[in-house]
């Protein structure tokens, strides 16, 4: 019997990490600016997303029930654009400013889920 793990693969990850950067539409729809992204772009985008959850983890890990560094946390983005960018006007993907604020708002509601916080 073949002991498959249930691991992603890399390319599962990336493809993932796309499909969550591009299929905003909502947020597409309410965006008055594009920013026009280059390849380099894109790979910050990506690794951006990939890098909050670890980011998140260690700013949130608590010792005998109280925050290990912080209770308060700032995240400052500086090389953000707007809120979204083009792709040689073929395709739409989120921004780093909205990548973040939805990234930390996914992270938060897990872990009220974990830790039963109200």
């Amino acid at each position: 019997m073949r002991n498959i793990s249930k691991r992603k693969t890399l390319s599962e990850k990336l493809k993932e990490e796309i499909n969550f950067l591009t299929n905003q539409k909502k947020i597409f729809d309410a965006s008055e600016e594009m920013y026009e992204a280059n390849v380099w772009s894109i790979r910050k985008l990506i690794l951006l997303a990939q890098y909050l959850r670890p980011y998140l983890t260690i700013l949130t890990s608590k010792e005998n029930g109280d925050y290990k560094y912080s209770d308060s946390w700032f995240y400052i983005d500086l090389f953000a654009g707007c809120g979204a960018s083009t792709v040689n006007n073929k395709f739409k993907m989120l921004g780093s400013p909205i990548i973040s604020l939805l990234r930390g708002i996914y992270y938060i509601k897990k872990e009220r889920r974990i830790y039963q916080i109200h």
